[in-house]
């Protein structure tokens, strides 16, 4: 079984429709997007079209034309008051994940799942690093956003094999240096333990994995986290969409169950 990992989408339905290429290209049965998606399902232009859900019906329909299906992690930017309405009264997969359209998925945050002797565990949520630039309660949820202690007991400390995030476990590529373009707070609690991502880096630890895939920093690259008794975990980072933010290596292609990884 081969899945397609990606980074950061933000609403674009031209370069989503680029990764399900891809993932029919590669024979993937999933693209497991990783937070970010554009979940918001109430967006309208100023002609008053319904964007949002023009957006999600494209994702559908591109799905079924190259013969895979989504499932997207929740990211700091999405409508997180619409999420909640959605997991309370969407129907769920045999997978856990909650039904958007026919080929397109929610994972809720903690949620947990095997794929071919593969145990996955989501854990979407990030710091919004531009807050102070948005509208809590519409385009800024503070108390859904951040990943969160009640989070952690809800994702457990059983092994896990692969930990799908949007942020980064304190420890990956924020200890090398942090975008210079991200407000200073963030830089200067980067890698620390009081950092808004050092829950994801407690997760990580707790459950014991071989590999950590995520996005929201919108920068590629690969690192060994350093775990307890000399271990050490594999840390990816994927590129948000290169059509906005430039860059490359916004998808990696993981064949199970031996986690190979690819970005052809």
């Amino acid at each position: 079984m081969r899945i397609l990992l990606a980074g950061d989408t933000h609403m674009n339905r031209a370069w989503c429709e680029t990764l399900s290429k891809l993932a029919g290209r590669w024979h993937c049965e999933w693209v497991i997007q990783l937070g970010d998606f554009g979940y918001w399902p109430g967006e309208r232009n100023r002609r008053g079209r319904a964007t949002g859900q023009t957006f999600l019906d494209g994702i559908d329909r591109q799905a079924e034309r190259y013969g895979t299906r989504w499932a997207f992690l929740d990211g700091n930017h999405e409508d997180h008051a619409e999420l909640a309405k959605l997991t309370a009264h969407a129907e769920v997969s045999d997978d856990g994940f909650v039904r958007v359209r026919d080929r397109l998925a929610f994972v809720p945050r903690c949620h947990r799942w095997s794929w071919e002797g593969v145990d996955f565990g989501a854990l979407g949520g990030a710091y919004s690093v531009d807050k102070d630039h948005r509208v809590a309660g519409v385009d800024w949820f503070p108390d859904r956003d951040e990943v969160r202690p009640e989070d952690l007991a809800r994702l457990g400390s059983g092994p896990l094999d692969v930990p799908l995030c949007h942020d980064v476990p304190a420890g990956g590529s924020l200890h090398q240096g942090n975008d210079p373009g991200q407000p200073h707070p963030v830089r200067q609690r980067a890698g620390t333990r009081n950092a808004p991502t050092a829950p994801v880096a407690q997760a990580v630890e707790a459950t014991e994995p071989k590999l950590v895939v995520h996005g929201h920093w919108h920068r590629r690259y690969s690192h060994e986290m350093p775990m307890p008794m000399g271990r050490t975990c594999r840390v990816e980072g994927l590129h948000g969409d290169p059509w906005v933010h430039g860059g490359t290596s916004s998808w990696l292609i993981a064949t199970l169950p031996h986690l190979t990884l690819a970005d052809h």
